[in-house]
């Protein structure tokens, strides 16, 4: 059980605005309301922009969806929302991009945090994926990026990619640390 109880799956709101975020959110969900809805949902004024948020991010950015989920699965990795690794983790693996394969996933969840850098080349995984992951582990332990690795990062990215690509982490960490405080369950 959450930290604070679910809101059931046919909730309805009296105040027409909230009524309207709740619809825009089912819109969006064909299989229901999720668990972190339901949560949410206890603030729709917040639930409502955090997940408008949550679908630009994912559906209006430039960057390619394996560097999302690549960024997105060490997130979760990092933060242990097993939940949420595994539905990115499998979204990484769908990926049209060849060199996602099992052992980068492996890699993805099982590097130590702070040592990409020095393990990616004998992993066989190349420096822009490696960039994307030491770029995740600055921004989810230390939030201030190492220059280095901004640099390192800015060797693949534009700053629209780059910054698209940090709202994507800050969010999911975001997304981890409520699973977190409430102890959601999917």
């Amino acid at each position: 059980m959450s930290g604070i109880p679910y809101l059931p799956r046919d909730i309805s709101f009296d105040e027409e605005e909230d009524s309207r975020i709740l619809a825009a959110i089912k819109s969006r969900r064909p299989s229901g309301l999720s668990a972190f809805d339901r949560v949410l949902l206890h603030a729709p004024k917040i639930a409502g922009p955090w997940l408008e948020l949550a679908s630009a991010v994912r559906f209006k950015t430039s960057i390619s969806s394996s560097i999302r989920e690549t960024a997105i699965a060490r997130a979760y990795s990092i933060n242990r929302v097993e939940e949420e690794w595994n539905i990115h983790s499998a979204n990484l693996l769908k990926s049209p991009d060849n060199s996602i394969t099992a052992q980068f996933v492996d890699f993805v969840k099982n590097c130590p945090t702070g040592q990409v850098l020095s393990r990616y080349k004998a992993a066989g995984l190349c420096e822009k994926y490696a960039a994307v992951l030491a770029l995740t582990d600055a921004s989810t332990l230390q939030i201030q990026v190492p220059a280095e690795v901004l640099e390192l990062a800015k060797e693949f990215f534009s700053s629209q990619e780059l910054v698209e690509l940090l709202a994507a982490i800050a969010l999911h960490n975001a997304v981890a640390r409520v699973f977190g405080a409430f102890d959601i369950k999917l």
